[in-house]
């Protein structure tokens, strides 16, 4: 991921504790804001991708996002985000691409057939559980067949924290395109997007949290 006003730092955790506590200096003029956002945050975040967890906070004028470094579990790497550019990196965090196109055709499982299906590569299997027809069973084997994260994203607000309170989004990623994951009742509805509306589902979300 790239944006032209985000920062990375890789720290230890006694740095980053320093760092915000403010006992050390932050390098570079985005990295500050994003500790103040860890200091005093307006909402808390958390991103699940694939097997993987990053923590994140929020504040009205920036985001940062915490996160084991890769190839060294003892360090931990730090995002720094305007935050008007949130929505855009969680957004690729997830795994979405501007360069993918949705699919064809909305897919809906039963919620256990959706667990099944998703914990291996069994393409025939998915096509035999998809809800639909044949084109819903060409996209379901499509969907298997292609790489693919599966990524859900939680806001809630710092102060007042209960489960009530907290906003969710979740979504599947592949070379085929993408969807939202949409639990209603006795099924689970894949609703293909894009990534603007991937985007733009994000964004309204952390606006509701943060009260604009």
């Amino acid at each position: 991921m790239s944006h032209p006003r985000a920062a990375r730092l890789r720290v230890g955790p006694e740095r980053l504790a320093a760092l915000v506590q403010g006992r050390d200096h932050a390098p570079g003029d985005t990295l500050a804001p994003a500790l103040g956002a860890m200091r005093d945050p307006v909402a808390l975040l958390r991103l699940h991708v694939d097997q993987g967890a990053a923590h994140g906070w929020l504040d009205r004028r920036a985001c940062a996002i915490l996160s084991r470094a890769e190839g060294d579990p003892d360090e931990l790497e730090l995002l720094a985000l305007p935050a008007d550019e949130a929505p855009a990196g969680l957004a690729s965090l997830g795994g979405t691409s501007d360069a993918r196109l949705p699919p064809a055709t909305r897919l809906a499982f039963a919620p256990a057939d959706l667990a099944l299906v998703l914990s291996g590569r069994d393409a025939e299997l998915a096509a035999a559980r998809v809800r639909g027809g044949e084109p819903e069973r060409t996209a379901a084997r499509s969907l298997l067949r292609s790489p693919r994260t599966h990524w859900q994203l939680e806001v809630w607000p710092a102060a007042q924290y209960s489960g009530d309170e907290k906003l969710a989004v979740e979504g599947l990623d592949s070379a085929s395109g993408a969807w939202l994951v949409h639990p209603q009742g006795d099924e689970v509805e894949l609703e293909p997007v894009t990534h603007a509306e991937v985007e733009a589902r994000i964004r309204n979300m952390l606006g509701a949290v943060l009260g604009r």
